[in-house]
């Protein structure tokens, strides 16, 4: 009899399921992409762009079968504020973030902010404590103008959002 049940219907346990693998897919990108950060300071833009499509379409699926359209809004919200935010740190000094970084917070902020604001702002709290840490230890080793991938700091704070929010 399940097998005529809508998406709707069937709720709970499904839906729980797919939002599970939203994030695991999208934590596997971000092992690529911290890797290949880690080893060429790049992020790649198709990488990128998969990611976005994958979070957007996934968690507002989601949303859409458990009715939570207000996870629709915080998402986008987290979203821009996210890209904004470090769109005007890469404006403001060329040697902050890339622009691969920058194309990569609204993907972040999705995923934070889909759960609530609370994880949103523990995730970026996360993340930009894992970043300074890399940052001071990159500095020591390799003097003041080191180079500094940021992306596995955000996908660190991601996954203690993640973990935090059970």
């Amino acid at each position: 009899m399940w097998v005529t049940a809508t998406p709707f219907e069937l709720g709970g346990s499904v839906a729980d399921v797919w939002l599970m693998l939203s994030y695991v897919v999208l934590l596997g990108i971000g092992i690529a992409q911290s890797y290949v950060d880690i080893r060429t300071h790049r992020v790649y833009v198709a990488v990128t762009r998969a990611a976005f499509a994958w979070t957007a379409s996934t968690l507002a699926l989601h949303a859409v079968v458990v009715r939570e359209m207000e996870a629709l809004v915080r998402m986008a919200v987290c979203a821009f504020l996210l890209w904004f935010g470090f769109l005007l740190l890469a404006r403001g000094n060329e040697s902050s973030f890339g622009r691969g970084d920058v194309r990569l917070a609204p993907v972040i902020g999705m995923a934070l902010g889909y759960f609530s604001f609370g994880a949103f702002v523990f995730g970026v709290v996360v993340m930009t404590g894992i970043g300074a840490t890399w940052a001071i230890v990159a500095m020591l080793r390799e003097g003041p103008h080191a180079r500094i991938p940021y992306v596995p700091a955000m996908y660190g704070g991601l996954l203690a959002a993640l973990v935090a929010q059970g």
